[in-house]
């Protein structure tokens, strides 16, 4: 798991785009692998290592999505069963052939199906309004009467899967590979930094700024080692409001050093600085989000 995160967070540095049509993707074979349908696993994993394949589409069932009714219903037919709803910010929509989409039943219990794209009722088309991120083919799937056969229900049904426990293997949130990748957001706009070379103050709290960042791998590599049943959310939501902080920060600082460079979305400076926006939304826990404002507010991280 720690080359992987570094895998994540290098690959972020270089594009974060990239990065996330990675991360999507990988999650949705992650629970393709929890899948109680053998067979079924073992077809995708062969298949798994020669193509992009799916993406995830969960979201909506997600603890950041807490203030939402679930957006994706699955109820029973006459043939087994069907999908209705809308599943948001899927990213990769486009090169995936299939979508694991999270549901949820009348009765509150949730599960995740597998969907092929080319199944009736589906229908997929982009957030025209992003300004950032567009290559990441992030967008919408829409799913009308789409029926589901029952060995396409990946999991039992269990309250809050995405963070439901099995067996011992706790499933902490926000994920790890969230918080690495807010990290390689932040060494880009670092690196950005350096290389505009600004003035000695911004220079200086960039280099204040890359020790704490390298304090903060530390603590996401700590995490990452460490075994299931040791593993705690709390310690996951600090690190995650640690790297949000951080990714701001730099992307803060980066402005000070571009000047009217950083306000172009067209320049390098510019994209990334509007990239900094996008962890403060994306995969987090409600306590997240409360210790991530905190430290942005306070500039606890320098």
């Amino acid at each position: 798991l720690p080359s992987q995160l570094r895998t994540y967070r290098d690959m972020a540095t270089l594009s974060l785009a990239d990065a996330l049509l990675t991360t999507q993707r990988n999650a949705a074979i992650k629970w393709i692998e929890r899948a109680q349908n053998f067979e079924l696993k073992m077809r995708f994993r062969e298949l798994a290592n020669s193509s992009f394949l799916a993406t995830q589409a969960v979201s909506h069932i997600s603890p950041s999505n807490r203030d939402q009714p679930s957006s994706v219903i699955m109820t029973r037919s006459a043939e087994g069963f069907v999908v209705n709803g809308k599943a948001q910010w899927v990213t990769g929509f486009k090169r995936a052939d299939y979508f694991t989409v999270g549901v949820e039943f009348v009765n509150g219990l949730q599960s995740v199906v597998l969907i092929p794209k080319v199944r009736q009722g589906v229908s997929t088309g982009e957030h025209s309004s992003l300004d950032v991120l567009k290559e990441s083919e992030t967008g919408w799937v829409s799913l009308q009467n789409v029926p589901v056969h029952a060995d396409e229900i990946l999991l039992e049904p269990e309250y809050h899967i995405v963070t439901h426990e099995e067996g011992s293997l706790a499933r902490p949130y926000p994920a790890l590979h969230t918080s690495a990748l807010a990290l390689g957001h932040a060494i880009a706009c670092l690196n950005a930094v350096e290389a505009h070379r600004g003035s000695t103050l911004i220079q200086e709290n960039s280099e204040k700024l890359t020790v704490k960042v390298g304090e903060i791998w530390e603590a996401i590599e700590r995490l990452a080692c460490k075994a299931s049943g040791e593993v705690r959310t709390e310690p996951h939501e600090e690190v995650r409001a640690s790297a949000n902080a951080i990714s701001f920060q730099s992307a803060a600082l980066l402005g000070m050093a571009a000047r009217g460079h950083g306000l172009l979305t067209t320049s390098p400076s510019g994209q990334l600085i509007a990239e900094s926006r996008f962890f403060l939304v994306w995969g987090n826990s409600q306590r997240a989000e409360e210790l991530s404002l905190r430290k942005i507010l306070t500039n606890s991280t320098i």
